[in-house]
């Protein structure tokens, strides 16, 4: 048997192991949130000003069926195709990442602080057929692109999914004031 010294740490009253937790896989068990928690927030994003957005159990469910099903249907991905996603968090990021799973593909997830030299590893290693990135690291890709097997991009807002008011602001800050968006000049869904 394998050591695991840790487990003298342990409070007393906390198992050593989880035991089964009742779903076959990670679509299952969103969707039992999804059901058992509909309206309930499941994920809120604060960006630095105070701003912030929230999704849903419901909504998140919804949402990543519909990335999934893109994923699948029009992109054309298949069982055990690899996706990767380079964004920080926000409330993209679990509606991506469950919409990957709920696809049956494979996430890589990757730093969004990424060199292109190091995306260009990561992506070709992988074999990546399709990226998810955030827009304000998206410069990157001319050079990266041509070392991978990336064939579709999607690109994401850091306040995807804010009340529309509040997304147009924190996107005229990012344009205007920050100058934190580049141009895209590779092919994209955005």
């Amino acid at each position: 048997m394998t050591s695991r010294p840790w487990l003298e740490h342990y409070p007393e009253g906390v198992a050593a192991d989880l035991g089964t937790l009742g779903f076959d896989n990670i679509p299952a068990m969103i969707r039992h949130a999804a059901s058992e928690y509909a309206t309930t927030t499941a994920f809120t994003q604060c960006m630095p000003n105070g701003m912030n957005g929230s999704l849903s159990y419901a909504q998140v469910d919804t949402l990543s069926d519909d990335f999934a099903a893109y994923l699948r249907e029009v992109v054309g991905l298949a069982q055990g195709d690899r996706v990767a996603v380079q964004m920080p968090n926000c409330l993209s990021y679990p509606v991506v990442a469950f919409g990957v799973f709920k696809a049956g593909c494979v996430l890589v997830n990757t730093n969004p602080l990424y060199t292109a030299s190091e995306m260009s590893k990561q992506f070709a290693d992988s074999g990546a057929k399709a990226l998810v990135v955030i827009d304000m690291f998206a410069d990157r890709l001319p050079e990266v692109l041509p070392a991978t097997d990336i064939t579709t991009v999607v690109t994401v807002k850091i306040a995807e999914f804010f009340p529309p008011i509040i997304a147009g602001v924190i996107r005229m800050v990012q344009k205007v004031w920050n100058r934190s968006l580049p141009p895209i000049t590779v092919p994209h869904t955005g």
